[in-house]
């Protein structure tokens, strides 16, 4: 049975979940009763069009009241769609950093970089497994080459720490320009080539894609939705002038898998309901991509950048070569790109000796193209930098159904920010953001 977020979810949605009038073109309405779908020997219940249990039983996605007002449904949103717990991290079978063959040193005084990667490999290459920081102080810097310090390439990897303020991994390196300091992930999606178009526009959220063709597409795979941002488009919207610089892109809009294909009826069912109008004007696209990095976990420790020594944190000086801000631009703590099913949990920055008050350079946790990740009891605090450009941004969400809950930022720039077209469904529940110098908004 789904555990569903409760009734502080729904007045969130009431507050924060954005409706687009709908323009009553063709609905998605054959097959919209679904009885059941089977998932991988799961019997997965999808009600009335995908209808969840957060709402009366006569309730279906882009469901409208006699003045035309909806609720979306978000009650999706974390790891496994918030239908599981998180999954609690197993205390054998760690691989310690600080043991043989790997001797990271946790005093900080020496780059244990290198060894804390080869303890990660090690992990990949067993297919999963949980790598431990016991307490102490781990220094990581980008090596040679790299634009990250530690990365997690491949599923099932935990990295842990003793816990809050008794592991610390520190940035030690200065300029920290677009690099990060723990990365999970391998960049975009990557398309398997099968693709189809939407064979009718639909207007109202639904799980039930009509579509040209199912061929190549199955059960449990994964699919990027994407449009083209076309005049019709930016025209609907009032997305002229500076926005007109999108025209003739084609942006991704939702990070979808399949959980029926029916090819007599040519339908494709989703996990998750979509959001927004799409239309055959904007040249719909559903793509199949291989498969995401899941179930990765980061736990149980601080974080930190030591602070640039240089002067210059103005707006635009991310741009001047040889300031403060220039080397600070677009440095991350956390970049978590293209993954599913994942969470971050239990985890904070703090202020390294010799800072004044900074505990990072610029952003901490980016959320980019992934789908259900959960962030739980995390707290960024006090970003350097926080100029144009993106910088200072605490929690990003470029993803769908994303969760941060109980977490807090503090001396950001934006504290909490939706951004691009694919960021929908995200939910903020019990999080708390003070002395930004924005306010937390929907832009980009």
């Amino acid at each position: 049975m789904r555990r569903k977020w409760p009734f502080l979810l729904l007045a969130f949605t009431l507050t924060v979940g954005l409706s687009v009038p709908g323009t009553h073109e063709v609905r998605a309405s054959e097959g919209d009763s679904q009885p059941s779908i089977d998932r991988a020997g799961e019997h997965l219940s999808l009600g009335t069009d995908g209808r969840s249990r957060l709402y009366p039983n006569d309730w279906y996605p882009g469901f409208k009241d006699e003045q035309g007002r909806f609720l979306h449904d978000f009650s999706y949103a974390g790891y496994q769609r918030g239908e599981t717990e998180l999954p609690k991290t197993p205390k054998n079978k760690r691989i310690d950093v600080t043991k043989a063959p790997y001797f990271a040193d946790p005093s900080g005084s020496r780059d244990a970089t290198q060894a804390i990667q080869k303890a990660i490999d090690a992990a990949v290459a067993l297919g999963g497994g949980v790598v431990y920081l016991p307490k102490g102080t781990y220094q990581v810097n980008p090596q040679d080459g790299k634009d990250y310090s530690l990365n997690i390439p491949a599923s099932r990897v935990v990295l842990k720490g003793d816990g809050m303020n008794k592991t610390h991994i520190y940035n030690a390196q200065q300029n920290m320009k677009n690099k990060d300091i723990i990365r999970i992930g391998n960049g975009d999606w990557k398309k398997t080539g099968i693709s189809t178009k939407l064979r009718k526009s639909v207007t109202d959220p639904t799980v039930l894609l009509p579509v040209e063709d199912t061929s190549g597409f199955a059960v449990n795979s994964y699919v990027v939705i994407s449009f083209e941002t076309t005049p019709g488009f930016l025209r609907e919207l009032g997305m002229q002038n500076k926005w007109s610089s999108r025209l003739g892109k084609v942006e991704p809009l939702f990070y979808r898998q399949i959980v029926g294909v029916d090819p007599e009826n040519k339908t494709l069912t989703l996990d998750i309901p979509t959001r927004y109008p799409m239309k055959l004007r904007d040249d719909i696209t559903i793509s199949q991509t291989a498969d995401p990095i899941v179930e990765v976990g980061l736990e149980d420790f601080s974080i930190a950048n030591i602070q640039n020594a240089k002067s210059g944190l103005g707006e635009d000086d991310f741009k001047v070569v040889g300031t403060a801000g220039y080397e600070a631009d677009n440095a991350k703590a956390v970049n978590v790109i293209a993954i599913a099913n994942s969470w971050i949990r239990n985890i904070n920055t703090y202020k390294p000796a010799g800072n004044t008050d900074y505990h990072l350079l610029s952003k901490g946790i980016i959320l980019d193209r992934t789908k259900n990740v959960t962030v739980d009891h995390v707290t960024m605090q006090y970003p350097q930098y926080r100029g144009a450009n993106g910088n200072g941004y605490l929690y990003q969400f470029i993803g769908n159904d994303n969760l941060i809950k109980n977490s807090k930022a503090i001396g950001a720039r934006h504290s909490f920010t939706y951004a691009n077209f694919s960021a929908n469904g995200n939910v903020l529940q019990g999080s708390y953001s003070e002395k930004p110098s924005l306010l937390t908004d929907f832009h980009m």
